[in-house]
């Protein structure tokens, strides 16, 4: 390995540290107090290698997310444009808590809490970018399944079911926290009240195949 490469793997493991001591200290003290002192020192760093790598606890936490939500995504597009929409986003949703990064456990009791609005306006504009990309994939698999349907009509259709798999998200993961139990546990307890909130939520929920808008009916 040249000496490039040997720099990005120390810089690589410099990071995964940092996550690893922060997640833990996360785990143990609550998240708001933690400094970032602490996890430089857990990490044997000092707090100016800690802003090399995230501007803020914030941006340590969120990245993950970030990443968790894009993968969520990515795993979404493979599936064929024929598939059932719901059954789609299921899959989607197995598929990325099989691959969870560090840190995911604070993801979890942050989007589950219920005081979230208060929380940090990043954290939402990380949420309302993920729906809209959400939207944007669920309206082009409604295009191919329906492509007579109403263009406003599918474009409200895919807002609704985004917002809404979001809603069932938070439950599952509200409902996990509550829970003392493993991590395997855990997932499975995510799956199975993913799946009851959404066809609570989506009970009748189809995609629109009028040629005139519902706003106008």
């Amino acid at each position: 390995m040249n000496e490039l490469g040997l720099r990005e793997k120390k810089k690589l493991q410099t990071r995964v540290a940092i996550m690893k001591e922060a997640g833990r200290l996360f785990q143990e003290k609550g998240f708001f107090d933690t400094t970032i002192r602490e996890i430089a020192e857990s990490a044997n760093v000092s707090e100016r290698t800690f802003y090399r790598y995230f501007e803020s606890k914030e941006e340590l936490l969120f990245s993950n997310l970030k990443e968790v939500l894009a993968k969520f995504i990515q795993n979404l597009k493979v599936i064929p444009m024929s598939s059932d929409p719901i059954v789609a986003i299921k899959f989607a949703l197995n598929e990325t808590l099989e691959d969870s990064p560090p840190n995911l456990s604070q993801i979890r009791k942050f989007i589950g809490s219920s005081t979230i609005v208060d929380v940090h306006k990043e954290l939402l504009g990380i949420i309302f970018n993920w729906e809209s990309s959400l939207a944007q994939e669920m309206e082009g698999r409604a295009r191919y399944l329906e492509p007579e349907g109403n263009s406003l009509d599918l474009k409200i259709w895919s807002l609704v079911l985004a917002r809404a798999v979001f809603g069932a998200a938070r439950t599952a993961l509200n409902i996990s926290n509550d829970t003392a139990i493993s991590a395997r546990e855990r997932d499975d307890l995510i799956r199975s009240t993913f799946d009851k909130s959404l066809t609570i939520m989506l009970s009748g929920f189809k995609i629109p195949a009028l040629k005139t808008s519902a706003i106008d009916a």
